[in-house]
């Protein structure tokens, strides 16, 4: 048994090794990920793989449309150029890996998850220089382990593909001692800043709590990156449409979003069951009969309509904070279901269909509530190092669901946290506990 142990420490203790079985497994998940996803979303390629990548959806399509026939990158709704619908990492980043790399639909996913894997895994490998390559491994399972997390970020056509390895990153550079952290943090906050403009609130927060909460000299480093992120996509708003985008106004297309959430019965009848594309439909009637000249007048409108709403209709915005929270914590169903001939069918005879992989993510996160309360007010001999991880994961979550909670979540739009939920946990009960087989070898 000794021999067998040491021959297993042997193997562990090459990095090279590890690194090379975490990204042949990556590679293989990706691929059979991307032939599951395109029998679903046949659309996506052609009979020759190729990635129809102004087809995504999401308000991207236009965007990559135009930059590959080498126009401005805009969406084009109700006769009207919007200019900053969307934040421009996805696009930009689809539209470089499509023209330079592979047209591939298979090959643009493996250059991203191999990308954003190895940068997950090195930031993990420097972690903390007294955890040997078990613990890397053992984050590695836990960050991955979950399908539902897997397949998000794996994909390319939203958001979150990119945002579960950002924040993934963001966590532990922020409760880990590495060198130039301050830079490596500033650059993650301003690739998270322009990937998704919901995470502006969680991009100006965790920099200015880094601020006052560290005390190296470089701590105001993360702060810059924000301001000058946010100078660059205000300067080009302003550029294009004479107005300095910031704030929750980072994105025009976003209140399109809320509105669609504050309309009658959305929250009573709809969420989280269904997606909200009936509501939007509804939405862009009241647009277009309006004939707006700007996006920014569209922008107003649709703000004003949903203050509106939560204004007369308290009792259905109360229905959809609890909502919310439940989808969060407890909704063990499949949900922003999409069907055709939305209208035509009967939705009460539709079954709920159980997600599996929300088991895990709701029971590991509900855990990490508890043992993050417990940490911050009822343990007297917290560690610095707990301290640290406490302060900054709760920072993420306040952070990161602020917008959610204001107009709605979807799973997908959870997975950034439940995945670094296990993380925190993971740590915690390595600091509680003290597990001898991370020590150095």
């Amino acid at each position: 048994m000794k021999q067998f142990k040491k021959y297993i420490d042997k193997l562990v203790n090459s990095i090279w090794l590890v690194y090379f079985l975490f990204i042949s497994t990556l590679v293989f998940l990706t691929i059979i990920f991307c032939i599951i996803f395109v029998k679903k979303n046949p659309h996506l390629i052609n009979e020759n793989w190729i990635y129809s990548i102004d087809k995504i959806g999401f308000d991207f399509s236009q965007i990559i449309s135009n930059l590959i026939n080498g126009n401005e990158p805009v969406n084009n709704y109700y006769g009207i150029d919007f200019y900053i619908s969307r934040m421009p990492f996805l696009p930009y980043f689809l539209y470089f890996t499509f023209s330079l790399i592979s047209k591939n639909f298979i090959i643009i996913h493996l250059f991203k998850n191999i990308l954003f894997g190895s940068l997950v895994f090195l930031t993990i490998k420097n972690f903390e220089k007294k955890f040997n390559n078990y613990f890397l491994i053992i984050c590695l399972l836990l960050l991955f382990y979950v399908p539902h997390n897997l397949g998000i970020s794996l994909a390319t056509v939203f958001e979150e593909g990119w945002l579960n390895y950002l924040i993934i990153i963001l966590f532990f550079l922020l409760i880990g001692n590495y060198k130039h952290k301050s830079v490596y943090i500033g650059v993650v906050v301003s690739a998270i800043f322009f990937l998704k403009g919901s995470m502006y609130y969680l991009t100006l927060c965790i920099p200015i709590i880094y601020f006052f909460y560290e005390k190296n000299t470089s701590r105001y480093i993360p702060i810059l990156f924000f301001l000058l992120s946010t100078l660059i996509w205000g300067s080009y708003s302003y550029s294009k449409t004479g107005y300095f985008a910031f704030g929750f106004k980072s994105e025009t297309l976003s209140t399109r979003t809320l509105a669609a959430a504050y309309s009658k019965g959305f929250f009573k009848n709809l969420y989280p069951k269904f997606n909200s594309d009936e509501m939007n439909k509804k939405v862009n009637e009241k647009v277009e009969s309006k004939k707006f000249k700007n996006e920014w007048d569209v922008n107003k409108f649709l703000l004003n309509e949903s203050l509106a709403f939560i204004k007369k209709n308290p009792e259905e915005v109360a229905i959809g904070v609890i909502k919310k929270i439940n989808l969060v914590l407890f909704y063990p169903y499949k949900d922003g279901q999409v069907y055709k001939n939305f209208n035509n069918i009967n939705k009460d005879n539709i079954p709920n269909q159980i997600r599996f992989s929300n088991f895990p993510n709701k029971i590991t996160f509900i855990f990490t509530l508890i043992i993050l309360f417990k940490s911050l007010f009822l343990e007297k001999d917290r560690k610095k190092d707990m301290q640290r991880i406490n302060v900054y994961f709760l920072a993420i979550i306040l952070a990161y669901f602020f917008p959610y909670m204001v107009a709605f979540p979807f799973s997908r739009h959870c997975t950034s946290i439940y995945m670094i939920s296990n993380i925190y946990l993971f740590l915690y009960f390595i600091n509680k506990y003290k597990f001898k087989f991370l020590d150095k070898y």
